[in-house]
């Protein structure tokens, strides 16, 4: 039996030398982003290419805008994020080169 198998091993191909690799593609790489406090300043930043392209569209001076930033950030999950690493309401909030903005409307 052992040189059945040694001789069938020989003979095929071994299928564990192939390794598939999955790559994102480029919508999902846009979707990313990343949110990181800076202790020093007591912002928490957002970056990712997708969601600073909303922020640089924004309107900081108008609620209805900055409320709609809101939504697209918690539909795209970084609501949840925040909120997970501790942010509160008034917590301050930075996405890219934007003005600083509260979690939560005031």
């Amino acid at each position: 039996v052992n040189e059945v198998r040694a001789v069938q091993a020989l003979e095929s191909p071994e299928e564990d030398d192939e390794t598939t690799v999955i790559t994102l593609g480029e919508d999902q790489l846009s979707n990313h982003w990343e949110v990181i406090f800076d202790q020093e300043s007591q912002v928490y930043q957002v970056s990712g290419e997708k969601i600073e392209k909303f922020a640089r569209r924004t309107n900081y001076d108008n609620y209805e805008t900055l409320n709609r930033l809101r939504d697209i950030m918690r539909k795209l999950g970084i609501y949840h994020e925040l909120t997970r690493q501790g942010a509160t309401g008034e917590s301050l909030i930075k996405i890219g080169d934007s003005p600083e903005f509260t979690l939560v409307e005031q």
